[in-house]
């Protein structure tokens, strides 16, 4: 069982906020980040070093029945500033989820990037 962080980072793009997100498996994208994971691993969502984020409000599944986020909902830690979740170790497949976040000038915005459990080896 790993753990994974995964970093948050609002940015200008196109004069436009968007969400800069970066994990240790070093993958990253705006808006959409897929992150790859195994079962039992731990994810911990943090804001990046001068994110411009004042706090994560949310992280929640987007599906009701989704093979992911199915132990139960992601835990908020240190006032917003980190969430965690235990991936099941039955885990498989991908999953949608929402991050809601609220940036330094107090808009708040969601994205939706993916979880996706790596195929046994």
């Amino acid at each position: 069982m790993n753990k994974i962080k995964i970093y948050l980072r609002s940015v200008n793009n196109d004069n436009e906020k968007r969400l800069a997100l970066f994990d240790t498996e070093r993958n990253g994208a705006i808006d959409e980040l897929v992150t790859y994971a195994n079962p039992g691993d731990l994810i911990i969502w943090k804001l990046d070093n001068c994110s411009n984020i004042k706090t994560i409000d949310s992280i929640f599944p987007k599906l009701k029945d989704g093979k992911i986020f199915r132990g139960g909902n992601p835990k908020k830690g240190n006032r917003g500033k980190t969430w965690k979740y235990r991936i099941p170790k039955d885990a498989e497949g991908d999953e949608a989820y929402g991050i809601g976040y609220t940036i330094g000038d107090g808009t708040s915005h969601i994205v939706d990037p993916q979880i996706r459990i790596k195929p046994p080896a």
